[in-house]
C-alpha cells in the first residue's frame, strides 16, 4: 500500500509539477486519477467548465535589512 501511495504522489509531483486550476499539468494529474479509476473498476463522472487562468509576469519578495534590499526565493501563489 505504501509503494502505490508513493508511486502516485511521485507522478504528481515529478510528472505534473505544479497543478494551478485550469492549467494543462492540472488537466494531466486529473487524467491519471481518470484513468487509475477505470483500471480499478471504480466509477467516475467528469464535468468540464472553464476555469480562467492567470500567469505570472513577475514576482518579487524582498526584505529590507539595515539600509539593504534583500532578494528573497519563493514560490508566487495565486488567490
Amino acid at each position: 500500500m505504501n509503494k502505490r501511495a508513493y508511486d502516485h504522489t511521485s507522478y504528481f509531483v515529478n510528472e505534473c509539477g505544479i497543478r494551478v486550476a485550469g492549467t494543462d499539468a492540472v488537466i494531466k494529474a486529473s487524467d491519471y486519477i481518470l484513468d487509475y479509476y477505470k483500471k480499478n473498476g471504480i466509477k467516475s463522472e467528469t464535468h468540464e467548465f472553464n476555469v480562467p487562468v492567470c500567469n505570472i509576469v513577475n514576482s518579487e519578495l524582498r526584505i529590507k535589512k539595515k539600509s539593504e534590499w534583500i532578494d528573497l526565493k519563493h514560490t508566487p501563489a495565486l488567490f
